[in-house]
Formats: C-alpha cells, structure tokens, sequence
C-alpha cells in the first residue's frame, strides 16, 4: 500500500504564459485555486524564494513584484494543505517578463484515484488516512487502525434508528496506514492500537473536504493523559 505520504511533488499544477524577456524587476502575478472545494483559495500565503512573499486576497489572487528573471521557486502555504496532509506546494517556475502563474490544489477525484483507485466513491463517502508513531517517533508495523461511527436511519414507520459500524485496517511496512469509504458527514472516532500501546481516541468531525490525513502517535496503554507537542516552524522557503 502507498499512501498520500509522498504525494508533495505531484501536488501543484504551474502555467506559466505571456513571458517578455527582462533582466530583472519582473513581476509575477497569479491565483491560488481550491479545486477540492471548486473555489478560489484565499489567505495562502505565496512566496517566491530569494524574493518576496504575499498573502492572497478573497479572490485568491497574488502579486510579487521585482523578481529576478530566472529559474524561481514558488511555495504556497495554506491551513487547508496542512489538515489534507501536504505541508506546503513547491513548484520552479521559469521567469522571464511578466509572468501569470496558477497553482491548483489536486482534485478529490485526483486525490481518490491515487489513494483508492479508479472506482467511483458515494458523493458522501472520503478517506482518512496517516501514519503511526511510537513516543520515540518510530513507525509503528502492523498497528491495528479501528475508525467507528453512528450511521442513523428512519425505516418506513419513521422511527430513528442508530446504529454503529465500524472498519479496521493496519499499518504497512512504513507505518502508513488509509480507509476509503468512510463517511463524510459524520463524526469518526479512530484509535490505534499494537500490543500493551494505544493511542487513545481520537475524533474527526465532519467535514467537506473528504480528504484527511489524521496521524496518531502511541503510547503504554495505562500511561497518564499528558505528553509533549514538538513541532518545527519553517518560513515559506
């Protein structure tokens, strides 16, 4: 099985067009789309290494001026990217005049086929998926994943009836593990597990995306509710 782990490099689509050769001074202008949600991303930030940085406005646009004409590299942060398990797009441009760039976020469909295959998912069905690690950061092999949820129903009387369904899976050789075909619209509650370790549960609310990437970090079972967050803070470059 290979997950979205290493899906960065294949993650951003880049145009480039109505290039004028300039020495230096060029200015690239361009839009951020969110082609999950079929929207303009606004609030990405956008930066150009070696030269400057903007954030882009309600229509998802951006402009930077006065960049060297060359080969650049484009970096667009965003939170949308983060809870969808890619950091940040990458992408060299070649800059040469004035230079319109559009950078996409995959679509779901792009996202499905390369997780899950060619079928065609339920308009209300996503996938969840991530990696496990141990408290020394390890890749945990063959954790058990459960994900369970309440699907609810009316039957013909119109009586409510609930009724809780679950799917499991396990992590492969890189502690990856994914799902397919869970519920969008409905809170999931996921939990790994291997041996006498345990993640605790954890619960992931509804959402449009249909796309998540939850990891989960385990520890002995009877160990107290506290632990340390690390983490580390890049800039756009």
């Amino acid at each position: 099985m290979r997950w979205l782990i290493c899906w960065v490099s294949v993650c951003v689509i880049v145009v480039t067009r109505d290039a004028i050769a300039q020495a230096t001074g060029v200015a690239m202008e361009g839009v951020v789309f969110d082609s999950l949600r079929m929207q303009p991303l606004a609030g990405a930030l956008v930066g150009v290494v070696g030269a400057g940085s903007t954030t882009t406005d309600a229509r998802g646009r951006f402009r930077i001026s006065d960049i060297a004409a060359g080969e650049r590299t484009v970096v667009v942060a965003h939170a949308l990217l983060d809870t969808i398990g890619i950091s940040t797009l990458v992408r060299r441009v070649r800059v040469n005049g004035r230079t319109r760039v559009t950078v996409a976020i995959p679509s779901f469909s792009t996202l499905w086929k390369l997780a899950c295959g060619e079928a065609i998912p339920h308009k209300d069905h996503g996938f969840i998926y991530g990696s496990i690690r141990d408290a020394d950061g390890e890749p945990v092999v063959s954790a058990r994943i459960e994900l369970s949820w309440i699907q609810t129903s009316v039957d013909g009387k119109k009586h409510i009836r609930q009724q809780q369904l679950r799917s499991q899976t396990v992590t492969d050789s890189s502690g990856s593990y994914g799902v397919c075909g869970v519920p969008a619209s409905t809170a999931i509650r996921v939990q790994a597990s291997a041996g006498g370790s345990t993640s605790g549960e954890i619960d992931i609310f509804p959402s449009d995306l249909r796309a998540i990437r939850q990891d989960l970090v385990m520890g002995p079972a009877d160990t107290a509710a506290r632990g340390v967050i690390v983490g580390t803070l890049t800039d756009p470059a």
